[in-house]
């Protein structure tokens, strides 16, 4: 498949099945229903850049993701490799940084988009029910949405969705435009590949952008909907390339409580990866501990596959190993096989730890 300049996006579920300083700009959670998430500004998922943060049940005190990030890869006509994904930020080294696709980073830009957007349903509603009226104060979660562009820096397309009351094609919430979101709270964030050479994968720049809104519903009679965090994702293309065999995944290091005796599993026909307990008591959440997956909505799960971060850093263009492990292989010519760790058997597959995880 073929990708030109393109804008493509897809969702995701990460869904609990029941059986420290930082910058309050660039980090915040999304906590309405039996999840606490942390998100960054940078596109950074499920942990504070020290700790995991999803915590479930919400004041409970124990997480069961420690981190996650978004993997984007794809070739240029050239054929050559351009990627970019986060892992864990050691010593700084990152792919991603806050906010669109600019001609122009610096300071001032960094004061607008170097930050979170966390906004209730609730407020929207006010703002609708309240901003013809006199004396009517603007929450700052809606007179702040980033929906407009702002051509000096280069940025010309509009960015946070919005609905456009009188129709003018602008964000101008005083006249009862109002941000559209998902969910009963949503985070949103726009982070790109674009701004700096990329130090994790050491990779070439796609020049992607991407917006992002993580959302959920408060629902206590449906405990699935009750226990989801919902992400949206949408990838905009912004450089003048197109790519081709362009894959996206989602990288997340799953510690369901105690963090040595879990295992991983997938289900294809479900679209989804999950991590579950070794046996029926974890340390930290004790007799019957609960498993958690990633469910892909509207994308179909192509491969999935596990390795240590050990075995990562034994390689040194870490661009082209993602990139292949994306497609279920360690190399252009090492496949995954059915089988005892997923490698070094006879039947390839896409799949590590399919079917039931059943005794």
């Amino acid at each position: 498949m073929k990708f030109y300049r393109f804008t493509s996006a897809f969702s995701l579920a990460l869904t609990l099945c029941i059986s420290s300083a930082i910058n309050a700009q660039t980090y915040t959670t999304l906590d309405t229903n039996n999840i606490k998430a942390g998100f960054n500004a940078g596109g950074d998922l499920f942990w504070d850049l020290t700790q995991g943060v999803f915590e479930v049940p919400k004041g409970g005190g124990v997480n069961s993701i420690f981190a996650g990030n978004i993997w984007v890869g794809g070739l240029d006509d050239t054929n050559q490799l351009h990627f970019a994904g986060n892992l864990y930020r050691m010593n700084g080294l990152r792919d991603f940084w806050p906010g669109p696709v600019a001609q122009t980073y610096n300071q001032a830009y960094d004061q607008q988009y170097k930050r979170l957007w966390r906004i209730s349903k609730d407020s929207i509603l006010y703002h609708i029910s309240n901003y013809i009226k006199i004396g009517y104060v603007m929450p700052k979660s809606i007179a702040d949405w980033p929906a407009s562009n702002n051509p000096a820096w280069g940025i010309d397309s509009i960015q946070a969705p919005f609905v456009d009351v009188n129709g003018n094609h602008f964000y101008d919430p005083e006249n009862g435009d109002y941000p559209d979101i998902k969910g009963d709270k949503a985070v949103y964030f726009i982070f790109n590949d674009d701004r700096n050479p990329h130090t994790n994968s050491k990779g070439q720049k796609l020049g992607i952008e991407i917006q992002a809104m993580a959302y959920a519903y408060k629902n206590t009679a449906n405990k699935a909907l009750n226990n989801t965090i919902f992400i949206n994702y949408k990838i905009n293309n912004r450089s003048a390339m197109s790519y081709h065999d362009l894959y996206i995944g989602m990288w997340l290091d799953f510690d369901l409580g105690y963090r040595f005796d879990d295992y991983l599993g997938c289900d294809t026909m479900l679209n989804a990866f999950y991590a579950y307990n070794s046996s029926n008591n974890d340390q930290q959440y004790g007799q019957a501990p609960p498993a958690v997956a990633c469910t892909f909505l509207n994308a179909k799960m192509s491969a999935f596959t596990y390795m240590s971060i050990n075995v990562f850093n034994m390689f040194t263009h870490l661009d082209s190993t993602c990139y292949y492990f994306m497609q279920a292989m360690l190399n252009d010519t090492t496949h995954v096989t059915y089988g005892a760790s997923g490698w070094g058997g006879n039947i390839n597959t896409n799949f590590m730890y399919p079917g039931d995880v059943h005794d």
